[in-house]
Formats: C-alpha cells, structure tokens, sequence
C-alpha cells in the first residue's frame, strides 16, 4: 500500500508503489524483539524507507539487487546511478530492454551491508511482491538477493550450500511458477577497474534471463516403487536385467567407509528407463543379504558390463558393492560397465560450482528437502572419522526406501541432461574421469599399511615434546602481551605480531600467519610459535587422523576428482596428499609409521618437471622447448647465473636451488619480481649477498631492483613465446570467461590471471599421471598379486610392490607414462621422464632412496 508516486528512473521505471515514511530519529542498535521492519529499524535512519518494486516489467522479469544505494535512496529512484547505466548495457547486449523488467530490493531500506537477519525481515515483503506480479523470471543479483529469493529454501545437505552458488544458474522456483536466475552482484560491474572477463560472464549470467522467459518449468520423473520383500526384490532385478541397457543406481549405508566390521549397506535403488512406457522408473529395496538369490542377481546386475552404469560418486558405490556386498556367499567384485557419474559431468559442466546430487535436483528441477527428514540419520560423529557408524540401520526401510528411490531416479534423469550440455570436448574429459575415479576407488581399497604400534608411540612422543614446548613458549615475554595467549589463534596472532610487535607484513602474504610468513619473520618467539603449531599438527592431524581413520593395521583415503577447479585429484579422510615430504623432521615423524606388506618395498614415481614440460605443449616456446628436451641444458642454473651474476665456474649448487624455488617456479605461476626478491634474499646465503656487493648490488633494495630487471629480460627475450603466449591465453580468456585443456576440461571464470595461464598446464599435467595410474595399475597387480598401487599424490603413484615384481612394474609405469601417452596424445612435444624411490624391504616410507630416471 501507501501513496502512489512516479518516479523517473534511470529505467525511466514508471509508476511505482511507495510508502513514505518519515524517519523516527530512533538511533540505529537499539533492540527490537519480532521480525520484520520492526525489528530490523533500518527505516528509521532513510530518507526513502521501504523502497517499493519499480519498472514496468513488460516480458515478466522481476531484478532483485541487494539494497538502494545512498543515492537511490536520496533520490528515491532505485538504480540511479552507475549501476543502472551498466546495467541498462548489459540488458541490451543480449536483447532485452529495461522495460522488461521491474527492479525491486531485497533488503527495502538503504545503509551498511545487510546482515543474514535483516534479509530475513524483509523477505514477506519480497514475497509479497513475487505474489502481487507473478513474474516469469526472478534475477537474484548477488548473493543477499539470492539468499532473500531462495536460499532459505537450502536445507539438508543442501544446507551447506552457499548462496553464491547459484550464480550462473537458472533454477524453478515452482512455488512462485517462475525462473530463477543468479547473477553477480551489480557492483561488481561497477568502475574503471572491473575486469573485462566479470563483464563477459555478467553478459552470459543475462542470457540465461532472456532464454527463461518463455521456457517452461521442468517435470521431474517421480515413479518409485518400494518394496519390502526379497521375491518382490528379485522379481524386478529380473526384468531389469533383461531389458535395461542402462541403469543408475544408489546405497544407503551405515557410514562413509565401508571397511569397520559391522558396516552394511542398508538399502538399495535402481532407476531405468522403462521401454514399453518411456517413463524413468526407480525400485527401492532393503540390501538383503543373507539372500543367496538375491545377491547372485545383484551381482549378475552390477557385474553385466553391457548394462551401462550411472552414480552419483560411483567411487563410493563401487567401494561399497566391493566390501558390503557379496555377503558370505558371494565373493568381493567391482562394478562393471560404468559410463556416468552425475557428480563428476557436474564438476566437468563447471568447475566452480557444487556437484552434490541435492543441489543439482534444485537447481534443475526445482526440488528442495527431500532429504530433510533423512538428514539427521545419515550423519555419523565427527570424532570418529569417515569410518563412524549413523543410524541409518534403525530407520524403519519404509521410511528410507522412498528417498533411496529419488536419489536413483534423479540420478537417471540428470545423467541423461548432462550429456546433452556435454559438448564433444568435455565429454571426453568426462569419460576419461568417470573410468578413472573407478581406479581410484580400487587404489583406495588397497590401502597403506600402518603400524598402529609406532603410531601410537608417535602420539605419545608429540604429545610429551608439545607440552614441553608449549609451556616455553607461555615463558616467552611476548606472551605476557596477550590474555589468554592461544597460538593457534589467527586473529589474535595478526594483532600480536603486527600491531603490538610492529613486525612489518609480508611484501606478498601481508599479515600473515601461515607458516611461510612466520618463517619469514625469523625471530626466536615466532620460531617458538612456528615450531608448537607444527607438533600439534603432526600429533593431530597427522598421527591422530592415521589412527582414527585406519582399520586392522590399513589406511585407506579417498581420492577425489570433483573438488579442484584445475581438475586435479584431493584426497580426504586423511588428506594422503599433505602426508609431509619436503620438511625432514616432519617426513620421518609421519612417515615413518607406515610400512610395506611382508617382503615388499614403497616405491614412488614422480613425474620430474612434469608441469615444466606441459607447458610446453602450450606455448612452445623453443627456448623452454630446448631446455626440456636438451639434457645437457640446465634452466635453473642459467637462471641462477642471471641472479647472482656468476658464471659456470664459481655457482653453487645451494644458488641453483634458490633459484628454483626462489624465481623459476614462482615466476611460471604468476609472482612478480619484487615480491620474489624477498623470498630470494632471505633464502640467500652470507656469501652470496658479499659476491653481490662486490659487483655492485649492496642491500636489499639494490637486489628487488636487480630482479625486477632479470624478470623483464627473462619473459621479454629470454622466454618471450612463452610470454607471448600467456598475452594471448588471458585476452582470449578476458574475451570468452573460460580457458580449454587439451585432455577435454574447460575452466570457468571468474579467474585471476595467474589462473587463466597456469590452470590449463596444472591439471593437464596431473592428467598424465591419473592416465598412467589407470592404465598401469591393473597390469601391475596382475603381475603376481603381491603388488599394488596404494595411493596417488599430486604428479606421483605410490606402490607396494614385491621385489620379484619390481622390475616389470617399472616397465609398466615407463611405457604407459612415457612412451604409450605419447602416442595417444599427440599434442605432447616433449619427453615425460619418470623418476623413481624406493624404500628397503620391509623398510619404513620415511627412509627413501632415490633411483633416478626409468
């Protein structure tokens, strides 16, 4: 309600319903009890409170923007300034005009960023307003609007996504009979300095505005059949098998792993296509399985390869059909025939989005809390990891057999609209990581050996060394300048060191207080702090985590390949990736807990320079080129010729090391000279800085001053195609929002452009490696059975490898990752070389020796 006025916009957005209030005088802060505008106040300090929807929305569209500016509200006039004006473009680039729409806030009142709370108070006027227009589409711009539109509706496991997740996304709201559409905020589009690549995103995010305004909402297929009975069971997993061609199935189980005793897979679904009718069909069923019957045909199923398979994460229902289900009468197998993983085409359809099955049924089928009452069963307690039982074996099946049904059907259903947005390139990529993630799953089962023995004692030495560090550390006199000093605070340790020591920031990490800034502040109360972080971690995120995730002497983490926005792998529960390596003290406390099988060894291979020589394959640079191909050639000593100004005869080896790790690396992935001269000059030896003196370069300044200037000669003639060549990928980036790889992954925006140039080479180069492991590590378990790859970390495949098996393992790895992989991949310019250490038999993996190239 309230007076009609009319108001020219930037819009020129028409009449416009708004109530005007006059401002209480009442101050900001003052507690209120209830919900809405009574509770919230922001009114009472606007000259135009409780802004009203303006515009005349011709073609039904409905802009939510976050809150009126300082100028709208002055004015009165939503969008009055530069936003309106950027947004007006933006609506013309894709052939809508600002009369299509009407704009409303979702916070009605101007002032500071809005809280969660004040969103919620102003979400019935919202919805009022939803209701009164009936628009075709809603445009949630930002994520207030989003959160104000339909974020409240996230519950579940949905519940963990963040509301900027729908950017970038349409998603049916059938409540309100519309379209919902996720954009970026309209300030991000704001100024001088916006990028070019968040403008071109902006454009496609209101694209999707315009393809949703005549497209109709989705029906979801929703024919589940619960069946309480094994004969019932086993009369569908008959007619399945005899004409389905494909089929996606889903488990409800006791927990995330499979190997504690006890665990069980609870119930089970199947969804296919039924040919007679054409209607996606799902049958849910409790896993019977002291049912002979029942398990040969669930087995028949699964193991049929010419019946394609679909999961959503099939790494977690091919691990459990491996370990749960056979029973005692049927022996352990793997699924077989597997096409699709709805998870994994999620990530490969973007990679910055959520690929949980909840948010993908949301998101296309408008479909929310279907979980919601399942929830609370499914999860186990933290304290017992990933191998923690839930309830899910007291819930009634009759409860859960309609949501293990859904989850099939969905899975079906999805599995077929993603290949259809799969374009050639990335179905490829999907394909390739759908058989991969089966692998993984296989090398996960596997398992490292622990030594719970060792383990333990480790704890209890951490243990006893921490104490004993901690409570020097508390005596330090720094201390004393903080109540109740915690080291493991972040906040409270910024303030410490930066505000009340007055130790300057970090030229490239600011006030940090990670353990490379700390490390660069070098004094004895910050090495004291450094080192009481770094047994607490080894003690509870290292040894404890090894202990709570292992079962009967065998630490099996998961390997995954939808998390990481360059399309590497992650592992969890525990991270087998961040195991230490390069910290010797660290390497032996961890390491030196797990053991090979009885009479085998660990073995590594680790590709050498392998994101090095990828990059290659991108730019072609042929003096990059010579180096990698060139043995007698050494980039990082001619590098460090150039930095400390030597020649071949008076180097050290120490010199070439820095840099390596001081300016090669950084500067391929994007550093800048002034920042690396920083880490250099820490890095640097006494004798070093005198032999830079002698030549002229006395201190620091004089040294950033130098590097800055190697680093121009390095990428302006040194590796100018390789300069050249990151020019080119960021203005096609800046021009299209997204960067290609050739194994088939295409990476989103918005990206920085050390992103945009590294991207591509990280995970083409990890791509090698997940290729060998795929190829290579059924063939080497085949070899005798006493051998396996047991884990995977970043460019390199851990092997428990017997020594009778030793050598045609190696061949193996040689051939499918340096000579095979060439052949199938063409684009590869340069040789892959694969290095090689090992452990002694029945040593520990802390004591490694190394073994050179294949």
């Amino acid at each position: 309600g309230g007076e009609r006025v009319v108001a020219a916009g930037f819009f020129d957005l028409g009449p416009q319903f708004a109530p005007v209030v006059k401002p209480s005088g009442k101050g900001r802060g003052v507690s209120h009890s209830g919900s809405g505008c009574e509770a919230c106040r922001r009114y009472e300090t606007c000259i135009s409170p409780k802004m009203d929807y303006q515009g005349e929305g011709r073609k039904g569209i409905l802009l939510v923007i976050e809150v009126p500016t300082a100028r709208d509200d002055e004015k009165n006039r939503l969008l009055s300034g530069d936003s309106g004006i950027v947004l007006t473009d933006a609506l013309r680039d894709v052939g809508l005009d600002p009369q299509d729409c009407w704009v409303v806030p979702a916070v009605r009142c101007t002032g500071d960023e809005p809280s969660g709370i004040e969103v919620d108070h102003c979400r019935a006027m919202l919805n009022k307003t939803i209701a009164h227009l009936k628009p075709k589409v809603i445009v949630a711009m930002g994520m207030w609007s989003i959160q104000a539109v339909i974020a409240h509706k996230f519950v579940g496991r949905l519940g963990s996504v963040k509301p900027t997740a729908l950017i970038g996304f349409t998603m049916p709201d059938l409540a309100a009979n519309a379209w919902i559409v996720g954009t970026f905020p309209l300030q991000h589009m704001v100024g001088s300095d916006r990028k070019k690549d968040l403008r071109v995103i902006f454009r496609k995010q209101l694209k999707l505005v315009a393809d949703c305004v005549n497209k109709p909402l989705p029906v979801a297929p929703h024919i589940v059949h619960s069946v309480t009975n094994p004969e019932t069971a086993c009369d569908w997993l008959r007619e399945i098998i005899q004409t389905a061609d494909k089929i996606a199935f889903d488990y409800e189980t006791t927990g995330l792993k499979p190997h504690l005793r006890g665990h069980k897979i609870v119930t089970a679904s199947v969804a296919w296509r039924r040919k007679s009718t054409g209607e996606i069909e799902a049958v849910a069923f409790p896993f019977f399985i002291k049912d002979q019957v029942f398990l040969s045909l669930w087995r028949k199923l699964l193991t049929t390869a010419s019946i394609g398979k679909i999961a959503h994460n099939n790494s977690f229902e091919d691990t459990w059909t491996y370990w749960r289900a056979h029973g005692d009468l049927v022996p352990p197998y793997w699924v077989r025939g597997w096409i699709g993983d709805t998870c994994l085409q999620a990530h490969c359809l973007n990679n910055r989005a959520p690929t949980g099955l909840k948010w993908e049924v949301a998101w296309r089928f408008g479909i929310f809390g279907y979980d919601e009452q399942i929830d609370q069963h499914i999860k186990s307690p933290e304290k017992d990891g990933a191998n923690g039982f839930n309830k899910m074996a007291s819930v009634a099946p009759a409860f859960i057999l309609p949501y293990n049904g859904k989850d099939s059907l969905y899975s079906y259903s999805i599995d077929e609209m993603q290949k259809e947005e799969l374009d050639e390139m990335q179905k490829v990529g999907a394909d390739f990581f759908t058989q991969a993630v089966a692998a993984l799953a296989k090398v996960s089962s596997n398992g490292l050996p622990l030594d719970p023995e060792r383990a333990t004692k480790a704890n209890q030495d951490l243990s006893i060394e921490w104490a004993t560090e901690d409570a020097a550390l508390r005596a330090m006199p720094e201390t004393k300048m903080v109540h109740g000093f915690n080291p493991d605070s972040n906040q409270q340790l910024a303030s410490l060191l930066y505000d009340k020591l007055g130790y300057p920031p970090h030229p490239e990490l600011g006030k940090g207080v990670d353990e490379e800034a700390l490390e660069a502040i070098g004094t004895p109360f910050v090495q004291k702090i450094v080192k009481v972080r770094k047994i607490k971690k080894l003690r509870d995120t290292y040894i404890g985590g090894f202990l709570r995730e292992s079962v009967g002497g065998m630490l099996r983490a998961s390997f995954n390949l939808n998390r990481v926005d360059t399309f590497r792998s992650s592992s969890s529960d525990p991270n087998f990736q961040n195991i230490p390596k390069r910290d010797k003290y660290a390497q032996k406390v961890t390491r030196s807990v797990f053991r090979p099988s009885p009479g085998n060894r660990i073995i590594e291979w680790d590709y050498k320079g392998v994101e090095v020589a990828i990059s290659c394959c991108y730019h072609k640079d042929p003096v990059m080129v010579k180096y990698v191909t060139d043995s007698t050639t050494d980039m990082h000593r001619d590098t460090a010729f150039g930095l400390f100004l030597r020649g071949p005869d008076d180097f050290t080896k120490e010199e070439r090391t820095i840099a390596k790790n001081g300016f090669v690396f950084p500067s391929f992935y994007g550093s800048i000279g002034e920042n690396m001269a920083h880490g250099i000059w820490v890095m640097l030896p006494d004798s070093t800085k005198e032999h830079l003196a002698s030549k002229g370069i006395k201190g620091y300044a004089a040294f950033k001053t130098h590097v800055c200037e190697y680093e121009k000669e390095f990428w302006e003639v040194r590796f100018k195609e390789y300069g050249a060549w990151r020019d080119r990928v960021w203005a096609e980036y800046q021009r299209t929002g997204f960067i290609e790889m050739f194994t088939g992954f295409r990476m989103y925006g918005p990206l920085k452009r050390t992103q945009a140039t590294n991207g591509q080479i990280q995970g083409t180069a990890f791509h090698c490696l997940l290729r060998t492991l795929l190829k290579a590590a059924p063939e080497i378990e085949a070899i005798s059975g006493r051998s396996r790859i047991i884990g995977q970390i970043h460019d390199a495949m851990v092997g428990d490898i017997h020594p009778d098996d030793e050598a045609e393992a190696d061949r193996i790895i040689k051939y499918y990752g340096t000579e095979e992989i060439r052949k199938e991949w063409a684009w590869i310019n340069v040789p892959l070389v694969i290095e090689k250490d090992r452990s002694e038999i029945d040593g520990t993996w802390a004591e490694m020796t190394g073994c050179g190239a294949l």
